[in-house]
């Protein structure tokens, strides 16, 4: 329970609980970012802190749409890549390298209080790092925040986004993947596994209304890394394809041990598909 660096135990200063998934629409895009804005308002009307973890970075973009609506926040953003691309793949505009530019345009972020730290790896063009400076966005490259070391980053980090309320989004990418091969989009020369947890330290003090965790794949890692593993999710995700990637891990010699739980949907269907206003109501 006690975090042995900090003496922190966030589980004796706070009310902490799983509020399950947002059922997404996997037939329509926007459909699935409408219903996680929906579930999110709910968080927020209930004057909830979340902490969230899944999906790719777009899934940020529909949070922010919640957290973001009464004024603009800023953020700090730890990744190798900006997600701020104006499209992808031939003129998408919401893909994995977007969501912050939308959040920009939709002045769910100021741009000015929003500093991003660790890009690097391979681009397209320049064009997404361009755009941020013109609008204002602090951009640290991997070979800067190395070269400056991780408390006068930080300190940095603090004075940009001040003590207004702030969103902190972390893709799991920034650290190198020879200590998180997780990821869809990896990226050589990163920090390691400690380093990042010093960047996460580094945030104390900070006006933090939100935050999340981005692109990582922690059920691939746990099948590549033990030959024993353990998987809980909820009742409904069976019809969604998980029986299928349990068939392949099972022929990879992978001994799974399936743990159902009660679904949060048993509670308030609602609340996890997001398809109506939610009366949550916490102990």
């Amino acid at each position: 329970r006690i975090n042995p660096a900090t003496g922190v135990d966030p589980f004796g200063l706070v009310s902490c609980a799983d509020l399950g998934d947002v059922g997404p629409n996997p037939a329509d895009l926007n459909d699935s970012m409408e219903r996680i804005t929906r579930f999110y308002q709910s968080i927020v009307n209930n004057k909830i802190t979340p902490m969230t973890i899944g999906g790719d970075h777009l899934v940020s973009l529909p949070v922010l749409r919640a957290l973001g609506q009464r004024e603009p926040l800023g953020m700090i953003h730890f990744d190798s890549h900006t997600d701020l691309f104006e499209s992808y793949f031939g003129g998408y505009k919401y893909t994995h390298g977007t969501p912050f530019r939308r959040a920009i345009e939709e002045n769910l972020l100021d741009p000015k209080r929003v500093i991003q730290i660790g890009i690097r790896g391979t681009m397209y063009d320049g064009e997404d790092i361009e755009w941020g400076k013109a609008n204002g966005v602090t951009i640290i490259m991997i070979e800067e925040f190395f070269e400056r070391g991780i408390e006068d980053v930080m300190e940095q980090a603090r004075d940009v986004c001040g003590n207004k309320p702030t969103y902190c989004s972390f893709d799991i990418d920034f650290i190198d993947p020879a200590f998180a091969p997780g990821t869809g989009t990896p990226e050589i020369g990163g920090p390691n596994s400690f380093e990042a947890q010093k960047v996460i330290r580094e945030l104390k003090g900070m006006n933090l209304i939100g935050s999340d965790l981005r692109s990582s794949a922690a059920l691939i890692i746990a099948a590549l890394t033990s030959l024993d593993i353990s998987y809980v999710y909820g009742l409904e995700h069976l019809d969604r394809g998980y029986e299928s990637f349990e068939t392949k891990l099972v022929k990879l010699g992978v001994r799974v041990k399936r743990e159902y739980i009660v679904d949060i949907r048993d509670q308030n269907e609602d609340f996890a598909t997001g398809n109506s206003d939610i009366d949550l109501k916490v102990a």
